[in-house]
């Protein structure tokens, strides 16, 4: 059942001392709906409880240096390790197009139980300048979800339990699309997305739509893009600054086919493909944050 935070009106009982009628309501934005419960996929309490006990356990990795400006790496992801308690491997099924040529595909059999499969490097990269970066993006093409399946696409940082959605635990992010809901750090069911200070329910999702995500270096907005269009931020002030790296995650459950693109290939979002979102651009940025000073030039990724 959703727990509604706080009442979309507040009306004043003061009367307006220069009139005989009653002030104006004071408007006050309709606060996001937290749900207890997800719409149609539920997470056991002990994977909640073994998340919590894992993320308390293990502290996150420290920043990586920068890439070398003339390094043609591309990024890639990669399956669900075996540092954490369950090994997702072997029941999933992945299969990667890591060619560097096409986006790379996950695929999932029917026994897939949640899952996250993240990035080998960052997509916000902690010790890199945000100077001439508006920020950074990547998209999922949804090929398949098949019934009672779900996927999600998001960022979190590493280590993370990788049986949890990005969004349900230690500062990560992330769009459910078997719902439609956003989800930020929420072990729970999510928020419906605001739109000009109402709720509002995305309509279910089609096969082969496009979902992106970014996140806008001014002021930390996290968002999401559908269809090629932005949609309103999802969260605002999150990673300014960050101390760790933030990897791409997209979890996945069930039946699935995605497909995900780091920008080897045009975008749907047409902004996107401008190089000042560019996921590589922000890893060559060698200009570290600093306060006071010169910046001074960070060591190269090994």
């Amino acid at each position: 059942m959703p727990s509604l935070l706080s009442p979309f009106w507040h009306h004043s009982s003061e009367s307006n001392p220069s009139t005989s009628l009653a002030a104006p309501p004071e408007y006050t934005p309709a606060a996001e709906e937290s749900y207890e419960d997800g719409l149609k996929n539920e997470a056991s309490n002990k994977e909640y409880y073994d998340a919590e006990d894992y993320c308390n356990r293990y502290d996150l990795w420290p920043p990586k240096g920068l890439l070398q400006e003339d390094s043609d790496t591309v990024w890639q992801m990669l399956a669900p390790s075996r540092f954490g308690i369950y090994d997702r491997t072997s029941q999933c099924g992945f299969i990667y197009d890591s060619d560097g040529k096409r986006p790379i595909t996950i695929k999932t059999n029917p026994r897939c139980p949640d899952s996250c499969v993240m990035s080998d490097l960052p997509v916000i990269w902690s010790q890199s300048s945000r100077e001439g970066q508006k920020g950074v993006y990547y998209e999922i093409q949804v090929a398949k979800m098949g019934e009672d399946a779900s996927i999600a696409i998001g960022c979190a940082p590493k280590p993370y339990p990788d049986y949890r959605f990005p969004g349900w635990n230690r500062k990560s992010a992330g769009l459910h699309l078997d719902d439609m809901r956003k989800f930020f750090e929420q072990p729970d069911g999510g928020s419906n997305y605001i739109f000009e200070g109402l709720p509002q329910t995305l309509t279910p999702l089609a096969q082969n739509e496009v979902i992106g995500f970014g996140y806008e270096f001014d002021g930390g907005k996290i968002f999401f893009t559908r269809k090629g269009k932005r949609l309103s931020d999802a969260f605002v002030g999150r990673y300014t600054p960050t101390f760790t790296d933030i990897y791409a995650a997209v979890g996945v459950c069930g039946e699935t086919e995605v497909h995900v693109n780091f920008g080897e290939h045009e975008f749907l979002w047409a902004e996107g493909n401008n190089e000042e979102w560019s996921i590589k651009n922000h890893a060559h940025n060698k200009r570290a944050f600093s306060s006071s000073g010169p910046d001074e030039l960070l060591p190269a990724y090994q």
